[in-house]
């Protein structure tokens, strides 16, 4: 199952906790994310406070060509570094949920670092797809990324849907209007500038 957020996207991973890790590390570095840090929420929460928690890890992942990148743009800009992925146990299974740099990256006023936030998503979305491609992804499968349009609002929107969803299924999270139009479905479209209205808007 994937699921998108204001401000982030995960799937669902039917895969032990540990294996769901290492697969999540490997999917980052294959986009030239790596690691920095390494939060247990569990064993910090059990510490500190002596309260039960899932298994909840906080993954501090960045690109150095990014970050550098962003840095000359925002000097600043350490304060909302490094990309948070988070690795935590979800119904029986192993949710994996990673945050939306253009969403994260929004809050700062600095036309320079939309282009940095489009990279830093397309491919931190790719690490998604990848993971929702592997065998043990719950419902089997790709779930690719389709770009919508609101015809009441004029909003553009990205949601993470199964190829079988209809435009009509999907709501606009800026009014709330149905049915929207789909722009394009191919991943590698993402912050791309040729987008159609798919023919029957499916």
């Amino acid at each position: 199952m994937n699921t998108t957020t204001t401000y982030g996207f995960s799937t669902t991973l039917a895969l032990p906790f540990a294996e769901a890790m290492s697969k999540t590390k490997a999917a980052l570095k294959e986009e030239g994310f790596g690691a920095l840090s390494e939060i247990d929420v569990q064993a910090t929460l059990k510490e500190k406070i002596a309260v039960d928690f899932e298994r909840y890890v906080i993954l501090g992942a960045c690109n150095p060509q990014l970050a550098y990148r962003g840095l000359q743009a925002e000097h600043e800009l350490g304060l909302l570094l490094p990309c948070n992925v988070i690795v935590h146990e979800h119904d029986g299974g192993t949710m994996v949920s990673i945050v939306d740099p253009v969403a994260m990256l929004g809050v700062v006023d600095n036309p320079a670092l939309q282009e940095i936030a489009n990279e830093a998503r397309t491919r931190l979305q790719r690490v998604a797809v990848s993971l929702a491609g592997t065998a043990g992804t719950e419902g089997g499968g790709l779930m690719p990324l389709y770009e919508f349009h609101c015809p009441d609002c004029g909003a553009r929107f990205e949601k993470l849907v199964r190829p079988v969803t209809a435009s009509a299924d999907v709501t606009c999270p800026s009014c709330g209007y149905v049915p929207v139009t789909r722009l394009f479905s191919t991943f590698a479209s993402v912050g791309g500038s040729s987008c159609a209205p798919q023919p029957g808007g499916g």
